[in-house]
């Protein structure tokens, strides 16, 4: 029995990223296969606007991920997938629950499940709840990091729900029906990346996570292992492709060239030695530097004010003691660190996959693009793939030979008697079937005329003598 097969797909704005995966007995993550679909128009901004393209694309991913996972699991299909989402309007909230014991009671497991069933079953006005992160206790007004097993009058949960609007959970879900496929559970994505690249110690200190998107930006904030902010930012990468497009009268792919080669770089350059001496020719045209960094740097200094903004709301800056934690696909612009460490006067490091979560050796733990994929991941606990039986092999049909005919000893001159009947008739007893068997054997007896004939010449020999 296979168990512990995940398979997510991870809904970003320009593409769908499909993963399959293996968890291994130790916890670890062994990935078996990844896939991308560019999205088009049928997702914005990481969501599904379209569904029947959207479907068709998941349709296609997962064909794709079976195709490459069929090598090693023959007989198993991929049945259900997890989906990551982390598009706009997703934002946290907070929920508290209570729960009052008797006198001289302990908090039991049982206690915190009936606090965890009443949060899951909370609902905001207009708004779904997508997500719910792990909750912070207090037993009697203190603060604990376990609560079960500790003498109270009452417990407290205090919850981050993770809401969006209803129309994600719906357009998931009727997506994924489209596709053929069963849907295993929506995870909050921005949620899975912080589990997979935030250490403990990093949590506990303090540090902002932000994922640098095509489409959208995330923020998470951590205090004392606590999460305290999470929301994603309209504004990704993808918004300087389109400012270069219009500004610069550019192709997309040549401005997405311009972007990953230059990113903010030339503003370093003219606070040092200036703009490089010409123009930047690409295709026929030419850039000139000073509009091509005007461009990008205005973009990006607009969402970095968003991200500090959303930082600065959840308390002050300058407590997050581990500083900022950068990821995303497009977060590899040129001198976007830099940029961050000026605004934020923090340190500034880029994430990667913890290595106890994954297995020695995988070469996607440092690669931006997949991070997200991963660390969904590791937040799967239900087996996607079913065991179909191979079919049962066609019996091989063996032709029936005929019997040889039976036939009755020759009689003396040699000429064939008549055969007895092969099967007696029914309904005699053995005394009726023995006077048969008689009557039969006198039948052919004087049936047979040469004999006759030759006891006729013999008695006349005798005569003669």
């Amino acid at each position: 029995m296979v168990a512990n097969y995940i398979v997510v797909i991870d809904i970003e704005t320009s593409r769908l990223i499909g993963m399959a995966g293996r968890k291994n007995e130790d916890g670890r993550i062994s990935v078996l296969a990844v896939e991308e679909e560019k999205a088009g128009g049928s997702i914005r901004r990481g969501n599904i606007y379209h569904k029947e393209e959207a479907a068709g694309l998941i349709k296609r991913l997962v064909e794709k991920l079976q195709n490459r996972i069929s090598g090693e699991l023959p007989d198993y299909r991929i049945r259900k997938v997890y989906v990551g989402v982390g598009g706009q309007s997703l934002r946290s909230i907070d929920h508290t629950e209570l729960k009052s014991l008797s006198l001289g009671a302990t908090v039991t497991k049982s206690d915190l499940q009936v606090l965890d069933e009443q949060c899951r079953a909370y609902r905001p006005e207009l708004d779904d709840v997508v997500g719910i992160a792990p909750p912070v206790y207090y037993v009697d007004g203190k603060r604990v990091e376990q609560a079960e097993g500790l003498p109270a009058t009452y417990i407290e949960a205090r919850y981050k729900q993770i809401t969006g609007r209803p129309s994600i959970r719906t357009c998931v879900m009727d997506c994924v029906q489209r596709a053929g496929l069963q849907l295993a559970g929506l995870i909050v994505s921005p949620l899975a990346l912080a589990e997979a690249t935030l250490g403990r110690e990093e949590k506990e200190a303090g540090c902002a996570l932000i994922g640098f998107h095509t489409g959208v930006t995330s923020v998470a904030v951590y205090r004392h292992s606590e999460l305290v902010h999470l929301s994603v930012i309209p504004l990704g990468a993808g918004l300087i492709i389109g400012d270069l497009v219009k500004t610069l009268k550019l192709q997309e792919q040549d401005a997405e060239w311009l972007k990953r080669s230059y990113g903010l770089s030339l503003a370093e350059k003219e606070k040092s030695n200036g703009y490089p001496q010409g123009a930047i020719a690409i295709n026929g045209q030419e850039v000139e530097p000073r509009r091509l960094n005007a461009v990008i740097e205005g973009r990006v200094k607009e969402i970095v004010e968003n991200v500090h903004e959303c930082v600065r709301l959840s308390g002050d800056i300058a407590s997050l003691g581990a500083g900022i934690v950068l990821a995303g696909n497009e977060s590899n612009l040129k001198e976007l660190p830099e940029l961050l460490r000026q605004r934020f006067k923090l340190e500034i490091t880029s994430a990667t996959i913890r290595q106890e979560r994954m297995e020695e050796n995988e070469r996607r733990l440092g690669h931006p693009n997949y991070m997200t994929a991963i660390g969904l991941l590791i937040q799967g606990t239900e087996n996607c793939l079913q065991y179909i039986a191979p079919p049962d092999p066609e019996p091989v049909v063996v032709p029936k030979q005929d019997e040889p005919e039976i036939k009755p000893p020759p009689s003396p001159d040699g000429r064939t008697r008549n055969p007895r009947p092969a099967n007696p008739p029914k309904g005699k007893s053995g005394l009726g079937r023995f006077i048969d068997r008689i009557r039969q054997q006198s039948e052919d007896l004087f049936s047979d005329k040469d004999f006759y004939r030759e006891d006729e010449g013999t008695q006349k020999s005798k005569n003669d003598e």
